[in-house]
């Protein structure tokens, strides 16, 4: 496992990326054997910063685009014992499949203890809420990390592509 100096599992701010390899290669093949070209993704690259599109329609490729909120924000502040509204939203490009799995990581241990049962590999975009309240005071990095699959496969176990975002949240 990759050590971390930012006090947070690597696994709640890096993603696995073989899965999206794994594909790239099946949508190659498919492009390769039977002319199916793989999907683009747009992006625009300037002074060494890659900046992609908000929107999963805009940005295309095979990956779910991610965004969460904590009571609405980017940057949350509760106090201890507070009940925290947390929000994702998720959707997969054109093309790219369903997503089949959000998880809930509420402390940044890599320990994603909360998944979402409804969530059935049926749709391309979900929205998502749950809450959480904090024990003690600190800085907490939730994530939501989500899984999609090109054929809505919720017990895939290979070309699950993830994808996830994080929010700030600051007990006192």
């Amino acid at each position: 496992m990759i050590s971390s100096s930012l006090g947070r599992s690597a696994n709640t701010w890096l993603i696995d990326y073989q899965p999206i390899i794994e594909q790239s290669l099946a949508d190659l093949a498919a492009w390769v054997e039977e002319g199916v070209a793989p999907a683009a993704t747009a992006y625009t690259y300037h002074d060494g910063k890659v900046t992609l599109p908000a929107t999963a329609g805009d940005r295309g490729g095979i990956q779910p685009v991610v965004t969460v909120t904590a009571n609405g924000v980017a940057c949350a502040r509760a106090g201890v014992g507070e009940t925290v509204n947390l929000e994702v939203h998720a959707e997969v490009p054109e093309g790219a499949g369903t997503i089949i799995a959000v998880q809930w990581d509420f402390d940044g241990s890599g320990a994603f203890a909360k998944a979402h049962d409804e969530v059935d590999g049926s749709t391309r975009e979900v929205k998502l809420s749950t809450t959480h309240s904090y024990d003690a005071p600190g800085t907490y990095f939730v994530t939501a990390l989500v899984h999609s699959h090109r054929d809505g496969d919720v017990a895939a176990t290979a070309r699950r592509i993830p994808n996830l975002d994080q929010v700030r949240v600051v007990v006192s």
